[in-house]
């Protein structure tokens, strides 16, 4: 049943996108009536994905800097997989998504975004404080002291990496 409501919302869509390349669309059927809109609920109205915006790398990150400052972890997972689809290497996107993952004690998912990361810039404290706590959620203090280490060895003035490094051995 699952099924046959998935791919009525993808025709739903196929429909609405087909629509959309016409330059006027008239809600109303054949007999005048205004019935189309009273199909669908708000609710399946709801879950149909947003339709695509217009977007360019610089103005998605600043979306993502905003949802960031928000503290919204919804948006920022929104935001940061789609920059993610346009650039699969985009450092901030992996960071702000892998610390989405680690509060939600999600820390393999969180740690596979850091490992990209890393991959792309391996001389970044912020990088490999924030792969220690990860390591710490998991339970491997080795790694996590590891990594600890090697973010204050690339900046010895990283005072999270001394803070969480010193309460670890407290």
């Amino acid at each position: 049943m699952e099924k046959v409501e998935i791919l009525i919302k993808i025709s739903f869509v196929l429909v609405i996108a087909a629509c959309s390349s016409s330059s006027k669309v008239n809600p109303k059927d054949s007999t005048g009536d205004s019935k189309a809109s009273q199909s669908f609920s708000n609710r399946e109205l709801a879950d149909l994905p947003d339709s695509p915006k217009p977007t360019t790398p610089r103005s998605l990150q600043a979306e993502l800097a905003e949802a960031v400052k928000k503290g919204s972890d919804v948006e920022i997972a929104r935001v940061g997989y789609r920059i993610l689809s346009i650039d699969p290497k985009n450092i901030y996107a992996l960071n702000a998504l892998a610390i989405v993952h680690y509060r939600k004690n999600e820390f393999t998912a969180a740690q596979l975004l850091l490992e990209r990361a890393l991959k792309e810039n391996p001389k970044s404290s912020d990088l490999h404080n924030n792969m220690a706590l990860v390591k710490l959620g998991m339970k491997d203090n080795r790694e996590a002291i590891h990594s600890f280490r090697m973010a204050l060895s690339l900046n010895p003035n990283d005072r999270n990496a001394a803070a969480n490094v010193g309460a670890l051995y407290l």
